[in-house]
């Protein structure tokens, strides 16, 4: 951490493991969970080691959860509700402009129809 300086933690879905928490909390270092998932199963996992998941939770600066129930569940493991957002998700809800296959093709036009 000192060498890299990282100005933030992603963590993309859930993947929450208590000592990197806690670490990067000590460094300063802000920690953001994006699209964040917790099934019912989890939750029941995580509870089994409450004294230590409970504590590294709250090192989380902000936490997009894809459903309401993942947001609930992660606030009953002591997520604070003020740094839960609901966003859905990143893979799936997504809205595509309907132009964009018509610029794809201009631009595989103009590119000489190569490929990387």
């Amino acid at each position: 951490f000192r060498r890299i300086k990282p100005s933030v933690l992603l963590i993309i879905e859930t993947e929450l493991w208590p000592n990197t928490l806690h670490t990067v909390a000590r460094f300063g270092i802000p920690i953001i969970v994006v699209n964040g998932r917790l099934s019912e199963k989890s939750l029941d996992n995580y509870r089994k080691l409450n004294a230590l998941i409970r504590p590294a939770l709250t090192h989380i600066t902000c936490l997009l959860s894809v459903h309401q129930q993942d947001a609930q569940r992660f606030e009953s493991l002591g997520v604070a509700k003020e740094k839960i957002w609901v966003t859905g998700s990143l893979k799936y809800d997504i809205t595509l402009d309907p132009a964009l296959p018509s610029q794809a093709g201009h631009l595989r036009e103009q590119l000489g129809n190569h490929r990387a």
